[in-house]
């Protein structure tokens, strides 16, 4: 009983000792101090109907000091069953030195914890049925409003200052209208190498082609138009065809700033499916120059 009593008595001070009007302090985090930190502000959307975001998760990297600002770009993050490397995915985001981002999350019909993932971060997750990483990256843009727009596979990574070099390249030459950088290859250990990769480029860097190495402006987007599902495992490259025949400037950030991994997983272990594809991208390329040709078009 007296130790009843005492409890009670400490309970009442607590309670006098509080300025009116004030509550007890808060232990929910806050994430204003990273662009995709911890979802006490993260918003989940669903092409059929809203999910709860999942439980709060720590950054395992820091987020760096933002000390460039410039146009707000658009980071679309398509992900399917990407559990296992997708947090080290957003984690790179968290990283760079560039303030303007969103981050928009697709999440393509996941039946791992993907969403819950991508929920703990400071993210917009959209979540439909699984239609292919086209159509996931198409919706990732139309949900975004961006005056730049920049990919990011599930399973790769970005250095620090792979945004700001970019926005930084566009913005030094207004013609241009997409931007690509070098990459490395990240070959997870145990995992053996695809017969298409060189031995040498396990290790040295290459003009990055993949979605993780892309910036474009959203007019030139539009122009060319969104991804096309019709290619499962080489919308990419039927997107940069489609840009280069239309016409649309680029260039490239000679740095290496995106890390391509390769894990066993990929689709690109399909060998004979990725080269049905990419002759399928270049006959239709080839029949759109000769379109242009025959019309008298430059």
């Amino acid at each position: 009983m007296r130790l009843g009593r005492t409890a009670e008595r400490r309970r009442r001070r607590s309670v006098r000792s509080r300025r009116p009007g004030t509550r007890p302090p808060s232990t929910r985090p806050c994430c204003t101090s990273s662009p995709i930190c911890r979802t006490c502000c993260s918003s989940t959307r669903s092409t059929t109907s809203a999910t709860r975001a999942g439980p709060t998760r720590r950054l395992r990297a820091s987020p760096a000091v933002r000390t460039v600002t410039g146009p707000l770009v658009s980071v679309i993050v398509p992900v399917h069953n990407g559990a296992r490397f997708l947090a080290a995915a957003l984690d790179s985001v968290a990283a760079q030195d560039y303030g303007s981002m969103e981050i928009v999350v697709v999440d393509d019909g996941s039946s791992d914890n993907s969403a819950e993932i991508a929920a703990s971060y400071r993210v917009r997750l959209l979540q439909q049925p699984n239609r292919g990483v086209a159509e996931a990256r198409n919706a990732g843009v139309a949900e975004s409003s961006g005056e730049l727009l920049a990919f990011l596979d599930q399973d790769d990574l970005w250095l620090e200052r792979k945004v700001s070099r970019q926005v930084a390249a566009l913005e030094a030459d207004p013609t241009l209208g997409f931007v690509l950088t070098r990459m490395d290859i990240l070959l997870e250990p145990g995992t053996p190498r695809p017969e298409w990769l060189p031995e040498q480029m396990r290790w040295q860097d290459s003009r990055g082609t993949v979605p993780s190495a892309l910036m474009v402006r959203r007019e030139a987007f539009e122009r060319v138009g969104g991804f096309d599902p019709g290619y499962r495992l080489t919308c990419d490259a039927d997107w940069l065809a489609r840009a280069k025949d239309a016409g649309v400037r680029w260039s490239a950030v000679d740095e290496i700033l995106v890390r391509y991994r390769i894990h066993g997983g990929n689709e690109i272990y399909d060998r004979d499916a990725v080269l049905r594809e990419v002759l399928a991208v270049v006959g239709a390329s080839l029949r759109r120059q000769r379109s242009v040709i025959g019309t008298g078009g430059a």
